[in-house]
């Protein structure tokens, strides 16, 4: 519950202090996200607190709690936690999520399917604000490097940013874009929680949930090894 001062709350559309109206919009929900899952049951043996995940132990020693006393007052390491609060670093990041894939080709196509498995994070994933995302690319491509031509299947929402992929804009290419976006009064997509009036859409993965996605490429004239990379 300390935790969800600042990972549970709503905004105020209107401006009138009241965070609790039905014009208020969800900002943050990591909170209730941990707390309808099995992780947040304590009953459940999949239970670990926000602290369990977050702040971890920093030591595998015994720790000294006062220098002054003789002998030295010693600490169990395991109760001695962290309090840089982890989370975005890359190792949290990189190991958010598991995904798998397969793909079959029949006659001149290739269907790629991606599987992604939220089974390593206690809530949503992205969670927080709205600005944080999640991006899944299919890359199919020929012998020589050359990509392969998109026949169907789920593409990157613009938010994944429009210009040239090289410079990490992927809108429009096979994959998918998981967050929650909002909308504001002005009808502009993708706003801030602030000025959100509307949740237009929102596919993050919940807690133990999994999400496909299926691409399909075109391999009419190839007899060769093709690369595919998720």
């Amino acid at each position: 519950e300390a935790c969800a001062v600042c990972r549970e709350y709503n905004n105020d559309p209107d401006h009138d202090n009241d965070f609790n109206e039905a014009s208020s919009i969800p900002a943050q929900e990591t909170y209730s996200e941990w707390k309808n899952s099995p992780y947040g049951d304590p009953a459940d043996p999949l239970y670990q607190s926000c602290v369990d995940c977050h702040m971890p132990p920093f030591s595998s020693v015994p720790v000294e709690v006062c220098q002054v006393m003789f002998p030295p007052l010693l600490r169990d390491p395991s109760t001695v936690h962290g309090h840089d609060i982890q989370g975005t670093s890359a190792t949290y990041l990189e190991n958010a999520v598991s995904l798998s894939m397969s793909a079959q080709q029949v006659g001149s196509e290739l269907t790629v399917e991606v599987v992604i498995d939220n089974d390593q994070t206690g809530h949503s994933v992205p969670t927080g604000v709205t600005l944080r995302n999640m991006i899944l690319r299919v890359i199919a491509s020929d012998s020589s490097g050359a990509a392969l031509s998109q026949l169907s299947g789920d593409t990157i929402h613009e938010l994944g940013g429009i210009g040239a992929p090289a410079l990490g804009n992927f809108s429009g290419l096979p994959g998918k874009l998981f967050s929650k976006i909002n909308r504001d009064a002005a009808g502009n997509e993708g706003t801030v929680f602030t000025e959100a009036i509307e949740i237009v859409s929102d596919n993050r993965i919940p807690a133990l949930s999994s999400d496909t996605t299926n691409v399909s490429f075109d391999v009419a004239g190839l007899n060769e090894d093709i690369n595919i990379e998720a």
